[in-house]
Order: structure tokens, then C-alpha cells, then sequence
């Protein structure tokens, strides 16, 4: 009786509605509470009452790793060999996780500070599928897992030091598709850059004069390019999501937010689902997850203002990264009541099945 009670407190406390089948999770990089990586299912209202209970939000990392002094987690990437690397900002290193179970695989030491990490090509001549580039400094660095070797893949100006980072394809037509880096920079040459599969500058600084202080997550819907920023980093600040095309030209904002309420504006994290049905940014000053509907983009509209951790260690890593759903097949979930390896509406409704019968 007092498990299905706990059960039906988590049932009563997201909203049966509100529960809904989702092909992907979003994983975030904490840094107050020092769990390392955490996991939100998407879709669920009202954590701040149930801050750390599965589905709503789990540490997924392994919990018997110890990052260090600090689990300051910032830069997080799915590679296509089912490992998610993680930035291990206080160790200097990279981190690998299993995809699916979140077990710890092993450390790689880095020659800087990893702050964003994305997965893009290997470098030339190399036998890997792909490469690991990490921002952290002035030069963004490029793991090679085949052969385990590091080398540069470009240097910012004097001035900027790199931070967040995201590769993608881009086409001038069918027959004629390349690759390119986007990076966003802090420091006195801060903005956004983009550079060549090869590491040339193809253009940048490109600044923002209303927002652009701090230039953070990195992410893409269709053809536009989304940046997280605010005008300051730490406590408060105006927040905005930058729009641009491919050339840098600026195409406006699809959402700011002043400080006000809970809400401190500090944008960071900053994730686009699958599906392009919403756009998720992360407040790094109260640990806020916020959701818009991007289902009339670019007019964007906020639907989901959701407390990923406790008002007194608030603050999250800058990723935010789309992923696979976390797996109850491969963990033990206590609220996977059916048995089936994944939490959802049947869980729930066996919740209440469970209550009803408890009370005859």
C-alpha cells in the first residue's frame, strides 16, 4: 500500500494527460547538484514536487563513477557507436557513457577544459567514423577515437575562446553537400563562427547588439540557426533565442525572457526535438527546463516552464542534447509497474488500478 501511495503521488503530481509516448529524451548536464548527467522525459509538468523521480527527471550517468571534486558536466554528444560523450569540465576530460544502461566506459584526458562537445567528421586519412571536437579555448581540439590521438581543427581570433559547438551538412544543391562547424565564442571577439570541414573561417564574429553578451548553445531547425543567449552569464540576464540564416544574417528572435518571476534569463542549453515540434532551452542561474511549441515556427509559443533542480543548488551544465529514451529494459525502473521497459500512460493506469483495488 505505501508503494502504489508513492506511485500514485508521482501519477497525481505530472498529470495522467500530460504523459505521453516520446521517441527521444533529453539529457542535460548538471553542475550544482553534482549528478553528472540527468535525464528529462519530455512532455512533463510540474517537477518542481517531484524533483528526481523517474520518468520526470533520473541521474542517468553511472552512479558509481566519480567525476572528480565536482560533477560539472557541460558538453554532452551521442556518437553513431551508441557512446554519449560528456565534457568533465573540473577533470579536464572526456567522459564515455554507455547510450542506453548510462554505465561508465572509460576517461580520455584533454588538453583543455571540454565546455561543448560535438560529434563531426574524422579528420583526413583517419579510419573512424567520426571525430569528438570539443570548445573549451582560444583552439577547438578534435579526439580521433580510432587512433587516439588529438589535433587542432581551428583557432578563433585573439579574443574569443570557444564554448558551445555543432556540426552539420549543408547543400548548395542535391549533387553538392559539404560540412560545417558552427561555434559560439565568449571573450572580447565573442559571437558566432563558422568554419569549413577543413577548419577555415568561413565567417564570424557574427554579434547580436540586443542580446548577444554571452553566445551559448548551438542547434538547427531546418535550414535557420538557433543560438541560446543572454546578456549575462551567471545570475541575471535578458535572454533571447537567436535566429540566422546560413550566411549570418540575422533573422530575429524566437523568444526572449527578462528576468522576472522564476525566470532569470539566462539562456543555455538549447535543443530542437527530432520531430521539430518543440524547442527546449535551459535557464543556467535556476536550473529551468523551458518548452516551446514550435509547431507555427518561427512564431513560438512557451507551454512548459519545468524545475530541474532544487532552488538551492540550481544551476545546469550547457548542454542540453536530444538522445534515444532512456531504456527501463536495460535499468530497473521502480515505476515501470507493468514490466514492459518503459514508463508510461499503462504504468500509470495500473497506478490507479492498484489504488482502487488497495481500497475496497
Amino acid at each position: 500500500m505505501r508503494r502504489t501511495m508513492v506511485y500514485l503521488a508521482i501519477a497525481a503530481s505530472i498529470g495522467i494527460n500530460c504523459v505521453q509516448a516520446q521517441d527521444y529524451g533529453l539529457y542535460i548536464g548538471d553542475r550544482d547538484m553534482e549528478r553528472g548527467i540527468v535525464y528529462a522525459y519530455p512532455g512533463i509538468t510540474n517537477l518542481a514536487s517531484h524533483p528526481f523521480t523517474w520518468p520526470v527527471i533520473t541521474q542517468f550517468s553511472d552512479p558509481n563513477f566519480n567525476w572528480g571534486t565536482y560533477d560539472f558536466c557541460y558538453g554532452l554528444a551521442f556518437a553513431p557507436d551508441g557512446i554519449l560523450w560528456a565534457g568533465n569540465v573540473l577533470g579536464n576530460s572526456l567522459e564515455q557513457f554507455d547510450a542506453t544502461t548510462g554505465a561508465h566506459l572509460g576517461t580520455v584526458p584533454a588538453p583543455i577544459s571540454p565546455h561543448g562537445i560535438a560529434i563531426g567528421p574524422p579528420p583526413r586519412g583517419s579510419s573512424s567514423t567520426y571525430a569528438v571536437y570539443v570548445a573549451g579555448a582560444q583552439t577547438i581540439h578534435r579526439y580521433d577515437p580510432g587512433s587516439n590521438t588529438w589535433s587542432t581543427f581551428a583557432t578563433l581570433p585573439d579574443g574569443a575562446y570557444s564554448y558551445a559547438l555543432r556540426w552539420r551538412q549543408e547543400c548548395d544543391d542535391p549533387q553538392i553537400c559539404y560540412f560545417v562547424c558552427y561555434v559560439s565564442a565568449l571573450g572580447t571577439r565573442a559571437g558566432v563562427y563558422k568554419f569549413s570541414q577543413g577548419g577555415t573561417l568561413i565567417w564570424g564574429p557574427k554579434t547580436d547588439p540586443n542580446y548577444g553578451g554571452y553566445y551559448h548553445e548551438i542547434d538547427f531547425y531546418g535550414r535557420d540557426v538557433l543560438v541560446a543567449l543572454t546578456t549575462n552569464c551567471c545570475y541575471t540576464g535578458n535572454g533571447a533565442i537567436w535566429r540566422l540564416d546560413e550566411n549570418g544574417n540575422s533573422l530575429g528572435y524566437l523568444a526572449t525572457q527578462a528576468p522576472s518571476g522564476p525566470y532569470s534569463g539566462t539562456f543555455f542549453g538549447l535543443a530542437v526535438s527530432p520531430d521539430r515540434q518543440y524547442i527546449y532551452v535551459t535557464e543556467y542561474t535556476t536550473g529551468l527546463l523551458l518548452t516551446y511549441s514550435a509547431q507555427n515556427y518561427p512564431n513560438i509559443r512557451l507551454v512548459d516552464t519545468t524545475k530541474l533542480t532544487s532552488f538551492s543548488y540550481p544551476k545546469v551544465g550547457l548542454a542540453l542534447e536530444i538522445g534515444p529514451r532512456f531504456s527501463c529494459a536495460a535499468r530497473r525502473c521502480p515505476e515501470d509497474i507493468n514490466g514492459d521497459g518503459i514508463v508510461d500512460d499503462a504504468d500509470l493506469l495500473a497506478v490507479l488500478f492498484a489504488f482502487g483495488t488497495s481500497c475496497r
